[in-house]
Parts: C-alpha cells; structure tokens; sequence
C-alpha cells in the first residue's frame, strides 16, 4: 500500500464525517473546524489505524484538510 493510498483513505474519512455531521445539525453543533491540536476521532483513528498499522501526520493533515473543507458547522 502506497503513501498515496493512505493519504487517499485519511481525506476520504475525514471528508465522509463532515458529511455524516452536516447531516445531523444536532450533532454538528458540537464540533467545529479541526486545528492541528485536535486530535482525529477515536472512530477514524482507530479504522485508519487497523488498515494502514499507523497513521501519519500527513495522514492527519489531510483529515484534517477534507473535513474543513467539508465541514459547514
């Protein structure tokens, strides 16, 4: 599996939980647009994890990019 292939996956994931959010307005209230601080979503983490043994900081960066740019909290 490929850097490319991980950081594929990452931005899918973060882009498919922005989506998940946006369509919950109760639950997106809750959240806002990620930081470098935030740590990713146990959920996603831990699924990123599994598939790919670790999750790299460009993986998080480009969580983190899709979900802000997805994300319409």
């Amino acid at each position: 599996m490929s850097n490319r292939d991980q950081i594929s996956a990452a931005y899918a994931a973060g882009r498919d939980f922005a989506a998940e959010l946006n369509a919950t307005p109760a639950e997106a209230q809750n959240w806002h647009a990620l930081t470098p601080d935030d740590e990713m979503p146990a959920g996603d983490y831990d699924a990123l994890s599994r598939e790919y043994g670790e999750v790299t900081l460009e993986m998080a960066e480009a969580y983190r990019n899709a979900f802000n740019t997805e994300f319409r909290g």
